[in-house]
């Protein structure tokens, strides 16, 4: 209740401060975008108050767990502002208000009915937060790209923190800047390249080099103009590695009805379970379906792995299940033929690199010799491995298969037939010998085509914050 009233004081500051002529020019009669402009402002100002009080860094660490509770804030400060100043001030009881009272409370008045009148048929939220979140949406899923300046706040939320070969992931919220709402959660992706010209490039490569704009190619949000962290949405199941994990829980013979019912877990990781089981002949569907896209636009992702598909599992449906593809930092146009960095020295080397990465299409692993080796150097069998589309769509082979699992899907797979075609065009992604591999347009085509008029997996896309 600290920083409630601490706000109050904040807010009642900030409207004794402005008269009625400028509210009513910078905000009241400037209908919808006015109010939305009047509740991003309180926004900012009860942030930088917060910053320059006392109470900061512990209601840092409150506000940023409980995203709630600014935006309740910023809501009664202005479609129930009367209350706020009338809890602030607290009139002794059997009082009459002053007359400077009774002036700010008319200009109050005044500020709450206009407030009103825009979130009238709406929820409580107010109308600034919802435009904030579409326009944010926009933004992100037609590829713009948001520079993050120095005088934002990125704070790091806990319970999560990853590390892998080419970066670091934490969770965290961004405040303090007008295109974010505050209360989106983001993975933000430092890199662990050694100088400040590495970072650049590394980044430059992972957000110029996809053109597709699809909500199954996770592409960055945004960059931190400093430090040169990536953000992008937060997706809840984490990555396919880390929830096979969890999904392991609950052995394949677990009927659903038994998992939701277990104990030994909590009941969101249990729906989670179930949804991603229901879902996983779509899943894979999808996996093929937009990596088709990417290939068409001649783009090749070169490292899919588990690691690198994310879940998200929609709060509103617990039925439902996202899948899309992230981590672009070794992706490559076709034309430019990318070297494969799969070769090493030995074949003791070799054989444990294999093991390490099973997903990796055959082709791409080579021995390499000393440099006067004029048959074997590095940069010769470098030239001799590229990645290719078809060491791509192997990977997504791998990865659709350890998706599926051979589930039933009645909405996908109208009769036996189907099933049967599925699991053999997943084969045929897989085959050793990229001469005899199958394409994903093949596969897509395919399936696609009469008689198994597979549709377009949109359901499996996430198109929502």
């Amino acid at each position: 209740m600290e920083y409630t009233h601490f706000i109050r004081k904040v807010t009642v500051e900030y409207y004794k401060a402005r008269t009625i002529r400028a509210l009513k020019a910078m905000y009241l009669d400037q209908g919808e975008n006015g109010i939305y402009n009047l509740q991003r402002d309180l926004e900012r100002e009860f942030w930088s108050a917060l910053e320059g009080s006392e109470l900061y860094m512990d209601c840092m660490t409150k506000y940023f767990h409980s995203p709630k509770w600014l935006t309740q804030q910023v809501s009664s400060a202005t479609t129930n502002v009367i209350h706020v100043f009338e809890s602030h001030v607290k009139k002794p009881q059997g009082e009459e208000w002053s007359n400077q009272d009774k002036v700010f409370i008319q200009k109050l008045t005044a500020v709450q009915e206009a407030c009103q009148r825009c979130s009238k048929g709406k929820t409580k939220i107010m109308p600034w937060n919802e435009q904030a979140l579409n326009s944010a949406l926009e933004a992100h899923m037609y590829g713009a790209l948001i520079w993050i300046p120095v005088t934002a706040k990125v704070v790091p939320l806990s319970g999560f923190n990853a590390e892998g070969g080419y970066g670091k992931v934490r969770k965290v919220r961004i405040a303090n800047m007008k295109r974010i709402p505050i209360h989106i959660e983001f993975a933000g992706k430092l890199s662990k390249a050694k100088t400040a010209v590495e970072q650049r490039h590394e980044r430059g490569i992972e957000a110029t080099v996809c053109p597709v704009e699809h909500p199954g190619v996770i592409k960055f949000w945004a960059i931190h103009s400093k430090t040169m962290e990536a953000y992008t949405l937060w997706w809840n199941g984490d990555c396919l590695r880390n929830f096979l994990k969890l999904n392991e829980k609950a052995t394949e013979a677990t009927d659903y009805k038994e998992i939701l019912k277990s104990r030994e877990m909590p009941m969101e990781e249990c729906q989670r379970i179930v949804a991603y089981r229901k879902n996983r002949a779509m899943l894979a569907w999808s996996l093929i379906y937009v990596m088709d896209i990417v290939h068409k636009a001649e783009i090749l992702h070169n490292d899919l792995t588990p690691s690198n598909i994310l879940l998200h599992f929609p709060p509103h449906d617990k039925d439902k299940v996202y899948i899309g593809v992230c981590d672009w930092g070794m992706a490559s146009r076709d034309i430019e033929k990318k070297a494969s960095p799969y070769g090493v020295r030995t074949l003791e080397d070799l054989l444990r690199l294999k093991e390490r990465r099973v997903g990796v299409a055959p082709e791409l692993f080579f021995l390499y010799g000393d440099k006067d080796d004029e048959e074997r150097n590095l940069e010769r069998m470098k030239r001799m491995h590229p990645c290719t589309t078809q060491s791509d769509a192997f990977s997504v082979g791998h990865l659709a298969k350890k998706i599926w699992r051979e589930e039933e899907c009645p909405e996908l797979f109208k009769d036996s037939i189907s099933k049967i075609v599925f699991s053999s065009k997943l084969d045929g992604l897989v085959n050793e010998d990229p001469a005899k591999r199958l394409s994903l347009a093949k596969v897509v085509n395919d399936l696609m085509s009469p008689p198994y008029n597979f549709r377009a997996p949109s359901g499996c896309f996430r198109n929502t914050l």
